[in-house]
């Protein structure tokens, strides 16, 4: 930008918008502007996961959000390929002139990327749900087995797909930190049962961070009771069955 703001400033027949060099300095402007408005959106969607729930549609779109903008950043850099060769000077006035056809042929570019972009998006998004329900049965079997009789990819599914009581923490990139601890440990369930619960053997055996441990033993505490439950609820079950009988 600065580039085209000095050769259209040292002469002063250039500058208008009239004129291909001062269109090309107006389009420098909104590319810039462009890259300053993506800055303070992201910076603005930042600070927002702060101070309100991650469930706000610009925080859960935000790589959405930036992915679009950087691609209309690119868009507009190729405006510049017809600007500054597909046109005409008359000899007699030295009127420039663009023509039309590469324009056209520049618009029929943007709705092909566009299109493309949006398409994956979709394949992407239709994949994440399908996955998700995927995950979602997986993690129901899960939590029908018994703790004790998880093996060790077992433990890394709850951590990384199962809803906790303390999602806000459990991040994805958090969870991902834990996974990793718990493969290099070694944990299945049954080590998980005896040693879960103890936030020292967690700190100096697997290697969590205190605060990491203290949430992982809180999750674990919860994860009992609801095993604890449904047992109970199987064993009435069971009963009622044999009183019927």
């Amino acid at each position: 930008m600065l580039g085209v703001n000095s050769l259209v400033t040292q002469n002063t027949q250039l500058i208008g918008r009239s004129t291909i060099y001062g269109q090309s300095l107006l389009l420098a402007y909104a590319i810039y502007g462009l890259w300053i408005l993506t800055v303070v959106i992201m910076i603005s969607i930042n600070q927002s996961k702060k101070r309100l729930s991650r469930n706000k549609w610009y925080i859960l779109h935000q790589r959405t959000i930036f992915r679009y903008l950087r691609l209309g950043g690119w868009c507009a850099l190729i405006i510049y390929i017809p600007l500054l060769s597909a046109y005409s000077i008359d000899q007699g006035n030295g009127e420039q002139s663009t023509k039309t056809w590469a324009w056209y042929l520049i618009l029929v570019g943007f709705i092909l990327v566009l299109s493309l972009r949006a398409f994956v998006d979709y394949r992407l998004v239709k994949k994440r749900r399908h996955d998700a329900k995927e995950d979602l049965v997986k993690v129901q079997g899960l939590l029908n087995k018994p703790l004790e009789q998880w093996d060790e990819d077992d433990v890394i599914l709850w951590i990384n797909k199962a809803n906790m009581y303390r999602a806000s923490y459990f991040t994805e990139a958090k969870r991902h930190h834990i996974e990793d601890k718990l493969k290099e440990a070694g944990i299945d369930g049954e080590l998980l049962c005896k040693y879960g619960s103890d936030i020292e053997k967690l700190v100096n055996y697997v290697g969590l961070s205190v605060g990491d441990a203290e949430k992982v033993t809180k999750e674990l505490t919860f994860l009992k009771r609801e095993g604890d439950s449904m047992m109970k609820v199987e064993s009435a079950l069971v009963v009622r069955e044999k009183d019927e009988v």
